[in-house]
């Protein structure tokens, strides 16, 4: 049995603006408290839009973006940790070093 096409006029794919205008109404619901830049909040919306609509195109899934935040995350913190300045008392090896770990 062949489906008749059926258009819903509730669901319809956004423009770039309509995407930028959606962004604006919600950018406090999201949780970007430390990347929204105090003077222009709405600084970014159009780099988030692309970056939406990029992956969209690529097929990439909510939970692959997840993830690949996380390992940014996980990566950022090490780095932290390497590049954080030893104590004297580490260097001549009489302590833990922290780093290692």
């Amino acid at each position: 049995m062949i489906l008749p096409y059926a258009r819903s006029t509730t669901c319809r794919v956004l423009t770039r603006a309509e995407s930028c205008i959606f962004l604006r109404e919600r950018l406090f619901e999201f949780e970007l408290d430390e990347y929204r830049p105090l003077g222009d909040p709405t600084r970014f919306l159009g780099a988030l839009a692309s970056l939406f609509s990029r992956c969209k195109d690529e097929d990439v899934s909510p939970q692959a973006i997840l993830d690949f935040a996380a390992g940014l995350a996980k990566a950022a913190e090490v780095r932290r940790l390497a590049e954080r300045p030893r104590t004297s008392w580490q260097r001549c090896g009489n302590g833990p070093d922290v780093r290692a770990s």
